[in-house]
C-alpha cells in the first residue's frame, strides 16, 4: 500500500510513534505552545509578503496536531471519529453539505448532528487526501479567502481549543475538546484546501494534496535525522532536544527546499 492511501488513523499513530520519546514529559500544554509557535511563523510569512512559504509549515502545523490529539486521547479514541462526529459530510451549523453559514453561527443541534453520524457513516472518508476533499466540499475556498483570514481562524480555533482543554471539568455531557480539535483540523485543511485552490490557478496540472506531501516528509520518520537515525538503526527522532531560550518569533528564517544543509536540524 502507498503510504499516502494510509488511513489518516495510521498517520496520526505513526508521527506520534516518530516523536513520542521527545514528548513524553512534555503535557498538553508544552505541546500547544509548540503548536502556536508554527502558527505564528504563519503571521510573520504573511507580514513578510512570503504566503506562498506557509505550505512548507503545514506540515509541522499537522506533526503538532498529531502530537497534540494523542497526548489528549491517551489512545483511547481514533482522529477520524472525533473528525466525523463534528464533520459527518455536512456544515455541523447550517447542516449543509455546502456550508451557507454567513454572519455568525447557528446553535449545534446536537441530536440532528448526531442522526447525521450514524446515516453518513458509509461516507466516512479515510486517508488524509479524502478528507481534504471532503473539507473542500463543505468549506470550498472562494475567492474572498486568504491566508490572512484563514491562519487568523487556525489561531482562534487552537485558542478556544486551549480554554475547552481548560474547562473540560465543566461541561462534562459534550465532548467539548473533541469538537474543537475537529475545529483545528478543519482549519488546517482550509489551508491545504486554498493552497490547493492557488496553485491550481496558476497551472491546472499543479496541486497540493495533503496527504501525499505527509506522505513524501514523515515517510522515512523524522526528516531532520535521517541520517543519524541510519547510523544508530532507530526509527524514532533522535534529533538533540536543545536548551531553552528566549527567541523572537522574527529570528526565524524559513530554510530553501534546495538548501543543503551541513548538519542535522533539530526538530524542534
Amino acid at each position: 500500500m502507498e503510504t499516502s492511501e494510509k488511513s489518516i488513523d495510521d498517520w496520526a499513530k505513526t508521527i506520534n510513534q516518530i516523536y513520542e520519546r521527545n514528548n513524553c514529559e512534555r503535557s498538553f500544554k508544552d505541546i500547544i505552545v509548540f503548536f502556536y509557535e508554527d502558527v505564528g511563523r504563519c503571521f510573520q510569512l504573511i507580514n513578510r509578503k512570503r504566503e506562498a512559504e506557509i505550505e512548507k509549515i503545514l506540515p509541522s502545523i499537522f506533526k503538532w496536531f498529531c502530537v497534540l490529539f494523542f497526548k489528549y486521547s491517551n489512545r483511547n479514541i481514533n482522529l477520524s471519529d472525533v473528525l466525523w462526529n463534528k464533520f459527518p459530510g455536512i456544515c455541523p451549523y447550517c447542516q449543509k453539505t455546502t456550508c451557507q453559514c454567513r454572519i455568525g453561527k447557528e446553535q449545534l443541534d446536537i441530536p440532528s448532528l448526531r442522526d447525521h453520524v450514524r446515516n453518513n457513516i458509509d461516507r466516512k472518508p479515510k486517508t488524509i487526501n479524502e478528507w481534504q476533499s471532503h473539507f473542500q466540499k463543505i468549506y470550498p475556498r472562494g475567492a474572498e479567502s486568504s491566508f490572512i483570514i484563514n491562519v487568523s481562524h487556525l489561531a482562534e480555533e487552537l485558542a478556544e481549543l486551549s480554554e475547552a482543554y481548560r474547562k473540560k471539568h465543566i461541561k462534562k455531557d459534550l465532548p467539548c475538546v473533541e469538537m474543537e480539535m475537529a475545529d483545528v483540523f478543519s482549519w488546517i485543511m482550509g489551508l491545504a484546501n486554498l493552497i490547493h485552490q492557488l496553485k491550481d490557478a496558476q497551472n491546472k496540472r499543479l496541486e497540493y494534496r495533503f496527504g501525499s506531501i505527509i506522505s513524501e516528509k514523515y515517510k522515512d520518520g523524522c526528516p531532520d535525522c535521517k541520517d543519524l537515525r541510519k547510523v544508530y538503526k532507530i526509527s524514532y527522532c533522535c534529533c538533540p532536544i536543545k536548551e531553552h531560550k528566549l527567541q523572537l518569533i522574527s529570528d526565524y528564517e524559513i530554510p530553501d527546499e534546495e538548501e543543503v544543509r551541513e548538519d542535522i536540524k533539530p526538530a524542534y
